[in-house]
Parts: C-alpha cells; structure tokens; sequence
C-alpha cells in the first residue's frame, strides 16, 4: 500500500467529485431550482388534498334516504339539502380557486426570493 497518512500540517486536496457525477454543477442545478420553483410549487400544490386550503371548507353531502317513501315523505327537505349544497359547493369551488391563485402568487414571490438569495452567495 503506498498511500500515507495526511496529516494536521498538510492540506488536504480539494474533491473535484460533483454531489450528482456527470450531472449539472450546483451552481446550474440550483439555478434550476430557483428558475423553475413555481412550477415546482404549482406541481407539490397540485398533488395536495384539495381541503387543505386554509379557510376553504367543503359542505356536507346531503344525506338522501333509501327508501323511497322516505323520500317522498321528506321530498321538500330533501330537495332543499341538495340545492343548499349545489349553492355551498359552488361557493367552496370559487374559494378554492381564490387560494390557489394567492398561492401561486405566494410561490412566484418565494422563488424570486430564491434566486435573489443564490444570486447574493455567488
């Protein structure tokens, strides 16, 4: 074995070894990241559950018996819990698209934060 110990008085040579071999730099990779963290935030967004919007909360389902002269019987109640709901759905929808809207925003500012943060370190 000719290899020798390094010792404390002599430095270490610096690793020419990239942390993904035959791949971007990191500078490029983190310009990537940086450049692209929108659609990277709208790809983790779109892969949520839709209730985790903040103030956004879906409407019950309405309860429909299975018996149709329970249906018959409660028919005005019935109707009136399913044309609440259509109402409150549609409402829920629009609020959903309210905060993805913000959050899109919200993610266009945090990569422009990003990059102004990589840029300050080159």
């Amino acid at each position: 074995d000719n290899r020798r110990p390094v010792t404390a008085a002599e430095p270490r040579p610096k690793s020419k070894v990239t942390p993904f071999p035959g791949t971007l730099s990191s500078f490029a990779l983190r310009l990537f990241i940086a450049r692209n963290a929108p659609l990277l935030f709208a790809l983790l967004l779109g892969s949520m559950p839709v209730a985790a919007a903040a103030d956004c909360v879906p409407p019950e389902r309405p309860f429909l018996p299975q018996s149709q002269e329970d249906m018959r019987a409660y028919a005005d109640l019935i109707r009136s819990d399913f044309e609440t709901y259509i109402a409150d759905v549609q409402d829920y929808f629009r609020c959903l698209d309210t905060e993805r809207a913000r959050a899109f925003v919200e993610a266009r500012e945090v990569s422009d934060d990003y990059a102004r943060f990589l840029n300050a370190l080159e």
